[in-house]
């Protein structure tokens, strides 16, 4: 391993005294951050199963140098003010001529150690795997994370999730002296699931000329926020995330001016005291929860506003909750959406409403796919590998396996593709108000109406013992 220069801070000092132009996009600086060996990376995948590693991370020569850089550059704020915000770039020492841009969004994190620019959490790991197997990796902090000098971070605010990442791609054409239209692959998982879904949207309407999107591949995101997460959140009061609401309220009560509720009016002491010093971006969410240490995240609520959420279409948290909802347009470029429907923190539902209500508007390049009954956590390590998989498939750059054999030690299920009557009955499980509140396709749906997407992926045998093999579809994948 190779140590380099730290992500200087200084940056943000520079940048008025050089006079640079606060243009969007704008390279403001880098520097190295570090640098490993292809060897070296496979080294750290110790909790990854060794047969996806193989998968994941096909370049032979584990001698070849991985470089991380970080960036800083212009973007907007929520108010489309000009500030600065940061992320990584991860590719090899020579970068191919013909190497993709790949970018992946970061789930939720709450302390700048964890940002990718400072090389933290371990999905970080996959900006390695890009760079190591020929892509640009692209991996943005968003707002208020990293070197962002604001002093929150607004999340799960698609508008800005999708401004800051878009932004550090053209940042980095700049950095790579990049010019021209460029093939762009996108991903995320858990808040990036949602950032990847709000990024795609917003490239599809606004940057068509600028990039060409071969597939988006985004994992278990809240899609439907002010629907089915939302209920999901009000029916589990001992949701496993608690620290994740202050988190949520905090960041929409910066961008929003709507939100004119006061802090003491939506939480109640001791936490609401607590807050400023938990959400002070030094913290894990983690260690924030055990700070907090509360049963049901209901207890921090003040419960005249609890009941206002709960009841008042108007409540200004269900007023941004809506702002931010990812399923009402359609998606022109591919679009895999994967899921596991064991998830405890993002309601599975999230990704079968989104699938139907694409489907229903007919973007019948959107697939969707159920990874097992993996908890939230357990789910990432598969979604970021079948990314990869689909990554190489729809890459000019790079080669597809169609025949691939991933051991299971526990027999659970892998990779089965969302039927429209399987979507049909779960969505049927949730109260007809909620499907109303997704959108008003999902009002109309019959029994009758059929399913004509093809099969992407072919499992056998299934369920599996040790062994399965997926067969990809090269007409609905890498067309």
């Amino acid at each position: 391993m190779k140590q380099k220069l730290p992500f200087l801070l200084a940056c943000l000092f520079l940048v008025f005294s050089l006079g640079i132009k606060a243009q969007r996009g704008a390279l403001v600086g880098y520097s190295p951050l570090y640098s490993m060996t292809v060897g070296e990376i496979k080294a750290l995948l110790t909790d990854v199963p060794p047969s996806l590693v193989e998968l994941a991370l096909r370049n032979p020569d584990e001698t070849a140098m991985v470089e991380a850089y970080g960036l800083l550059y212009y973007t907007i704020d929520a108010f489309y003010n000009p500030t600065l915000a940061s992320g990584a770039v991860f590719l090899l020492e020579e970068v191919p001529a013909d190497a993709p841009l790949a970018v992946y969004m970061h789930g939720t994190i709450t302390s700048d150690m964890e940002a990718p620019s400072r090389l933290g959490g371990v999905e970080s790991l996959l900006g390695w795997v890009l760079g190591a197997d020929g892509y640009i990796g692209i991996l943005p902090d968003y707002l208020g994370l990293g070197s962002s000098p604001l002093p929150n971070h607004p999340y799960s605010h698609s508008a800005t999730e999708a401004s800051a990442s878009i932004d550090m791609i053209i940042a980095t054409k700049q950095f790579l002296g990049i010019t021209g239209k460029k093939d762009l692959l996108l991903s995320g998982y858990s808040q990036g699931g949602h950032a990847a879904l709000a990024v795609q949207r917003e490239l599809e309407q606004n940057y068509s000329a600028e990039f060409d999107v071969l597939i988006n591949v985004a994992g278990s995101g809240a899609y439907c926020l002010s629907s089915i997460q939302r209920r999901y959140m009000l029916d589990h009061p001992d949701y496993a995330r608690p620290g994740h609401i202050p988190y949520l309220v905090l960041g929409y009560k910066s961008v929003y001016p709507f939100f004119t509720t006061s802090l003491d009016n939506i939480f109640v002491e001791p936490y609401l005291s607590m807050f400023p010093e938990l959400y002070d971006r030094t913290k894990p969410i983690g260690v924030i929860e055990d700070m907090l240490d509360v049963t049901y995240w209901t207890q921090m609520m003040n419960r005249r506003f609890l009941l206002d959420f709960k009841y008042n279409f108007f409540n200004p948290l269900n007023r941004a909750l809506r702002d931010n909802d990812l399923v009402n347009w359609t998606p022109q470029n591919k679009l895999r959406l994967l899921y596991c429907s064991g998830d405890e923190i993002v309601a599975p539902n999230n990704t079968v409403a989104a699938w139907l209500t694409f489907w229903l508007r007919g973007a019948f390049n959107v697939l969707a796919f159920d990874l097992g009954d993996y908890l939230h956590t357990d789910c990432a390590i598969p979604a970021l590998a079948i990314t990869k998989i689909l990554f190489d498939c729809n890459s000019p750059a790079h080669s597809c396996i169609l025949n691939l054999g991933l051991k299971s030690t526990d027999q659970k299920p892998y990779m089965e593709e969302l039927s429209y009557e399987d979507a049909l009955s779960l969505l049927q499980s949730e109260e007809q108000d909620v499907l109303s509140e997704v959108s008003p396709e999902l009002t109309l749906l019959t029994s009758t109406k059929e399913n004509t997407l093809d099969r992407a992926v072919y499992i056998f045998p299934n369920p599996a013992t040790t062994q399965i093999n997926l067969t990809f579809d090269l007409r609905s994948d890498v067309q």
